[in-house]
């Protein structure tokens, strides 16, 4: 069985992780040819800097996966097709469902949820309408239950549905002996390079409610440069109300990742999104305890398997008196606007009363439903009236300082481990050889944004 196996990059990250830890199982004990189909055109790009003539960048793409066999592919396996993130990608997707090849399109996140410039990458492409392939030989593979309903209530088949979770390997890098970093104080790492939807501003919040023994910390800084001025902006606040918080920690020559991950008392996540959630497993097979907020309808799945994640918060309520609610709702109607017309969808008439209602709802507010201004302020007031550090949950109430069971590690060995889901894998190749080849038609990609786009969703940190 030969898989041509496609991707943007193979840069260090999310996708690059998963390939890496599939294929050697793949090959080695399911006799499964999979190769990486690399081809420089396919880098992230925009129409500014893409070079590449589409037509001959398909070209490139076919004969790089001969070389690799010696012959055609049986089956592609292709990575985020769906991202936006390469003008030229619906194009290419298009050529090879019509090739009727078998496809596997894998889709890790989606343009339609709160990236609006990867979705207008797509929309300017002649064939974005082509996106979404619809036949028996063509199957998606979707990470948790959230996603394959989206695709299920998008008018995809059922039998054309797979959930792949990613493979979970611990890092290997831990150090062999802790080193006392933080002398009298517990750690409490968030291992994630900032962005916005990392919502460092609810970190800040748990350092500021923590008591004395406790420290916090994140690793990397933002490569984004559009995100920069946002992350420089809580590590001066940081600093001037003397948080027990190191923003990029590891950034700092005498911090090395081992030496701080084996440091760490425990480990914590305030994201507000997630693809997989990697965050959430990773800590257990360090036999480091995890807490902060659980992002339920991507967790679900592995609560569903019997891991423990009812320690952690799914709200951080603040009083809506905190907030300036006239000038809140007034950037609300404003955001909403935005993010509608960033989608060429008109704004339904009641959206902003309906998203205000659901922020809003018993007259408080998730802190990490607020955008950075508003958290900030929140930070301010608090720092000058700690007394109001009762109206919000007790810091006691939400750290988890016991360690994982060793039970726990077992299930996420047994349900993520790299063979399970190179097995999964090897199953849906065969399911998919074996699938008649019959005529395409195509799914309307609006009936994906449409399960996105919805002002109860609506999130200022995530737009």
């Amino acid at each position: 069985m030969r898989v041509a196996v496609m991707h943007y990059h193979y840069r260090p990250g999310g996708v690059t992780r998963v390939i890496e830890n599939t294929l050697p199982t793949l090959r080695k004990e399911h006799n499964v040819d999979a190769q990486i189909i690399d081809v420089p055109g396919l880098n992230y790009a925009s129409p500014e800097t893409l070079v590449t003539n589409p037509h001959t960048l398909i070209q490139s793409i076919e004969e790089t996966a001969r070389k690799k066999f010696g012959t055609n592919p049986d089956l592609w396996h292709i990575h985020n097709p769906s991202l936006g993130k390469h003008p030229a990608f619906a194009e290419i997707i298009y050529h090879l469902a019509e090739s009727r090849t078998p496809l596997l399109l894998h889709i890790h996140d989606f343009a339609e949820d709160s990236r609006p410039g990867n979705y207008e990458l797509i929309r300017k492409n002649p064939f974005a309408d082509k996106l979404y392939p619809v036949a028996p030989h063509i199957h998606y593979g979707v990470l948790n239950q959230r996603d394959f309903t989206i695709l299920q209530q998008a008018e995809i088949p059922e039998e054309n549905l797979h959930i792949i979770p990613n493979p979970v390997v611990p890092p290997k890098s831990l150090a062999a002996t802790p080193k006392d970093l933080f002398p009298g104080k517990k750690l409490n790492l968030y291992p994630v390079r900032a962005t916005k939807r990392k919502n460092l501003g609810e970190l800040a919040l748990l350092s500021m409610l923590a008591d004395e023994e406790h420290h916090f910390a994140n690793t990397l800084g933002p490569t984004n440069p559009n995100q920069i001025e946002s992350y420089q902006k809580w590590q001066k606040l940081a600093i001037e109300l003397n948080l027990p918080l190191e923003l990029g920690l590891c950034e700092q020559p005498e911090y090395h990742f081992p030496d701080v991950l084996a440091s760490a008392s425990s480990c914590v996540t305030t994201s507000m999104a997630e693809g997989f959630g990697l965050s959430f497993l990773e800590p257990t097979l360090l036999e480091k305890p995890l807490w902060g907020r659980n992002l339920t309808e991507i967790t679900n799945d592995f609560t569903d398997h019997g891991i423990i994640l009812d320690h952690l918060y799914t709200s951080m309520p603040i009083p809506l008196k905190w907030i300036d609610c006239e000038n809140l709702q007034q950037k609300l109607e404003s955001r909403l606007s935005s993010v509608y017309e960033q989608y060429h969808v008109p704004l339904p008439q009641d959206a902003t009363k309906v998203a205000w209602e659901t922020l809003s709802k018993g007259k408080k507010i998730d802190f990490g439903h607020l955008d950075q201004s508003d958290q900030i302020q929140v930070l301010l007031k608090l720092s000058k009236d700690q007394s109001l550090q009762a109206e919000l949950p007790k810091f006691g109430e939400l750290v988890n300082a016991t360690p994982p069971d060793s039970s726990q590690s077992l299930v996420i060995e047994n349900t993520y481990s790299p063979q399970t889901c190179a097995k999964k894998l090897q199953e849906m190749y065969s399911t998919l050889l074996d699938k008649p080849k019959e005529s395409i038609c195509y799914l309307d990609p609006v009936k994906i944004l449409s399960q996105f786009l919805s002002p109860m969703r609506f999130n200022f940190l995530l737009t």
